[in-house]
């Protein structure tokens, strides 16, 4: 079966970006709270521009929308190189690459689809045991993710049906919602513990990672 994977908050564990950016904002004596949430909040907006704009270009112009909310310009920008070095620098929940290898153990094949950048992208493979066969990225499909487009993409390029293909995902917005949206298959990673939308039912759910081999291998 051909497995597509979220990367962020699905395989990678993103807390250390918040840390990274409570950490400025303790430097700089501003609410590390708010400056955490408008980071969330531009990015989003960043991904909806008409031309695609490379991954790190969106770190940068996010780390300035920043400093212009909280009027604290260039403390935020100042720091890009500590924001990206983070981002290379992400780790998998401890969980993700025993089931990745058990996956590809039974024989699947496992894809990335991400809202990242082939440079994040070498490091981050390389840290999930190089079990993956393909990362799409934005840079590669021309959207982000949750435009449709993105899906429609990498399953013309996989040549993806319901009968040989799951979409695995933490993301609920991102990921869960287009998959209903597209017709495909698909398991919420919800490590939040959240209630999905009644129109926009998970087809199955699980807390983490632990159990996916054994879920993967009944279907």
């Amino acid at each position: 079966m051909k497995l597509t994977f979220d990367c962020y908050d699905t395989l990678l564990d993103m807390t250390p970006i918040d840390a990274v950016l409570t950490e400025i904002a303790r430097t700089g004596n501003v609410n590390a709270d708010k400056a955490l949430a408008i980071y969330a909040n531009y990015e989003d907006r960043l991904m909806y521009v008409n031309n695609i704009r490379p991954y790190e270009k969106l770190i940068a112009a996010n780390l300035d929308f920043v400093d212009m909310e909280l009027s604290c310009a260039p403390l935020f920008k100042t720091h890009y190189d500590d924001v990206l070095a983070a981002y290379h620098q992400l780790q998998p929940y401890p969980e993700v690459v025993p089931a990745l290898q058990a996956l590809k153990q039974q024989g699947h094949q496992l894809y990335l689809m991400s809202n990242s950048a082939p440079d994040l992208m070498q490091d981050h493979l390389a840290v999930l045991g190089n079990t993956i066969e393909h990362a799409f990225t934005p840079d590669e499909v021309g959207c982000y993710k949750p435009q449709k487009g993105f899906f429609e993409t990498v399953g013309a390029a996989l040549h993806l049906t319901n009968e040989n293909h799951l979409h695995i995902a933490h993301g609920y917005w991102w990921d869960i919602i287009p998959c209903d949206q597209v017709g495909w298959r698909n398991i919420w990673i919800n490590r939040n513990h959240l209630s999905a939308l009644p129109q926009f039912q998970p087809t199955y759910e699980l807390p983490d990672l632990t159990e996916l081999p054994r879920l993967v291998q009944q279907l």
